[in-house]
């Protein structure tokens, strides 16, 4: 299996980890890394493993590809503070990387209506685990994305073949209900809210 961007992570353990289930990794999957660009980052490098499941019922089961966050003080860090402090910033790191873990645990990957947030697959802090540097996995939304561009300039086309009075009327129906439909989104929201309130809470009490 490959290493995965310079750190003490392989292909192997990040997938028995994201799907413990798998007991035979090697021999039930190929796993290609795709280091992503990402000049402009801080506190991270970042790459997307390509799954290439061996088994048909595997293929269906599991993604084709996963988004993998290893945190990092870049160059970018140290040149934009003058004077290097080693251990402040690998505090930075620490804490940053612990309030993003910290939110995807807390949100147990929840479906969320109009709260669209990628699927948590598995998360270390910094030192979180002996010799390990930590790291985020999550969904590939990028794949997600494009399949909703697709999806959506599809729906774009089909609608442009409806005759005009059509057209017209389905805007009056929207019109109509606006009101009701961003009541009904405030509602889904709260509990969002809610939760991300609770979670600043827990965070500084620490």
């Amino acid at each position: 299996m490959t290493q995965l961007l310079g750190s003490s992570y392989t292909t192997e353990y990040v997938i028995s980890h994201c799907f413990p289930e798998v007991y035979d990794v090697a021999g039930c999957v190929e796993a290609e890394v795709r280091q992503l660009a990402n000049a402009k980052s801080f506190w991270s490098v970042i790459a997307r493993i390509d799954l290439k499941w061996l088994r048909k019922e595997d293929k269906k089961r599991y993604p084709s590809s996963i988004f993998i966050k290893i945190p990092t003080i870049t160059a970018n860090v140290v040149v934009v503070d003058g004077d290097r402090d080693d251990d402040g910033l690998h505090q930075t790191l620490v804490d940053i990387t612990a309030n993003e873990e910290g939110f995807y645990r807390m949100m147990d990957n929840d479906d969320i209506p109009g709260f669209p947030y990628p699927r948590y697959y598995h998360g270390e802090e910094v030192d979180e685990v002996p010799g390990r540097e930590g790291c985020l996995v999550l969904e590939d939304f990028s794949e997600k994305s494009q399949r909703e561009r697709v999806s959506t300039a599809r729906s774009i086309s089909s609608k442009t073949t409806a005759n005009h009075g059509q057209e017209e009327s389905s805007k009056q129906r929207a019109g109509a209900c606006c009101l009701p439909s961003c009541l009904s989104l405030r509602r889904e929201l709260l509990p969002i809210r809610s939760r991300l309130l609770s979670f600043d809470v827990q965070r500084h009490g620490k």
